[in-house]
């Protein structure tokens, strides 16, 4: 079967970069999308992956452990030129179209174009089976549907990504000088209002969509409901009662303001301490250097929940490598000595911070981590720290992972 070049391949690869969406980690919604094709298609493997110009990446599977395939080898290069299904009833009889498929005896592939906004093709939404077969219309229909969800995802995405540049652009405006500083504090206000709102809309839409999803299969009275699918339901709402609770923690944080003399390694110490348990489950090496004892004046609370987020997100960094999984702190003073500043520098040796995501990783609800994270660690540290007149930064983003974490102290 010949191969026709892929048109607008350039555009293409243009606007699948803009979702920033390759070589993420994995995330609930994409899962579950990729298990409810298996289930509507009842074939034992489904891929859902993005297509760039030399490989296919998995960004969810169900059925099969693969992370990315060679585009030569494999079928969805043929999808990803199609405007509708594109469908292989048996692999063997028609000589193996797609190599993957052949290196592992899997005789039937149907996939389904997934569209940016153009209406380019980034991606494919398929199903697998070891022997041939062929879909019915209704399951086809569905599967269409499932990639027009997987679409609206990646535009929730995008479209939280160009709100928060927006949000920056438009707030980074200086006031003119004769403003109240009554406006100051409205504008700081709408801000953080709006900031907040664009990351629920971002962390609640593709829950409901799993909710919308069940409920439309639901009504099917061919489909079977099973505990997967009822496994589904109970997960957006864990999910969603997650993102409740860490608001929760955020707005408790703010009401404690007492400050104090800190001895800056007891605060460190206090913060490794909530973390310990997951050090020795996870088997993670922690050593900490402190190259002069440092005070500040802060707020224990404040500051120790700042430190916590930052190395917490170092766990679930170094978490993702099989072995050798190691974190640094080292404690010292700015330089020059007429710096008033302790600087905490926290390193690990996971797999870093993908150019992609890096202005975004201090925007509340940002995460890479949709099961788990709710994308306000990094963000409540950057304000708890801000509230001190410190800050956090990420000055080396992979290699080591670097994070300086800087604390005034009395001169």
């Amino acid at each position: 079967m010949g191969v026709p070049p892929i048109d607008n391949n350039q555009d293409r690869l243009r606007e699948l970069h803009e979702y920033s969406i390759l070589d993420t980690p994995p995330e609930t919604s994409f899962n579950q999308l990729a298990f409810l094709a298996a289930k509507i298609a009842q074939t034992p493997i489904a891929l859902l992956s993005f297509l760039d110009h030399k490989r296919q990446w998995v960004k969810a599977s169900y059925g099969i452990e693969v992370k990315e395939i060679n585009l030569q080898l494999s079928a969805c290069q043929y999808t990803i030129r199609q405007q509708e299904v594109f469908e292989i009833q048996d692999g063997q009889s028609c000589g193996w179209p797609s190599e993957f498929l052949r290196q592992h005896d899997l005789r039937y592939y149907a996939g389904v174009p997934i569209r940016a906004r153009s209406g380019l093709n980034i991606g494919v939404l398929c199903v697998i089976d070891k022997g041939p077969r062929k879909l019915t219309e209704e399951q086809l229909k569905i599967l269409r549907t499932l990639a027009r969800h997987v679409h609206e995802a990646l535009e929730v995405r995008r479209q939280y990504q160009e709100n928060l540049r927006r949000l920056n652009k438009m707030f980074a405006m200086r006031l003119p000088p004769d403003q109240h500083s009554v406006t100051l504090v409205h504008s700081t206000a709408a801000r953080a209002f709006a900031e907040i709102s664009t990351g629920l809309i971002a962390r609640f839409r593709p829950l409901l969509m799993n909710i919308q999803n069940f409920e439309k299969l639901s009504h099917d009275p061919s489909y079977e409901v099973g505990p997967a699918d009822l496994e589904i339901l109970f997960e957006a709402g864990r999910s969603m009662f997650r993102v409740v609770h860490s608001l929760e923690n955020f707005v408790q944080s703010q009401r404690e303001n007492s400050m104090k003399p800190l001895d800056i390694s007891s605060v460190i110490g206090e913060a490794l301490t909530h973390l310990n348990h997951k050090f020795i489950d996870q088997r993670i090496q922690v050593s900490v250097t402190v190259d002069e004892d440092l005070r500040c004046v802060g707020n224990l609370y404040k500051l120790t929940e700042a430190l916590y987020c930052i190395l917490n997100n170092a766990v679930e960094a170094v978490a993702l490598r099989a072995n050798e999984r190691r974190i640094d702190v080292t404690i010292r003073h700015a330089s020059p000595a007429s710096d008033h500043r302790a600087l905490i520098i926290i390193s690990d040796n996971g797999h870093g911070v993908s150019e992609s995501i890096r202005e975004y990783i201090f925007y509340p609800f940002f995460t890479t981590k949709a099961e788990e994270g709710m994308g306000i660690g990094l963000a409540l540290a950057k304000a708890h720290l801000q509230v001190h007149g410190g800050d956090v930064r990420l000055i080396h983003p992979a290699g080591p992972t670097v994070f300086e974490v800087s604390i005034p102290i009395p001169q």
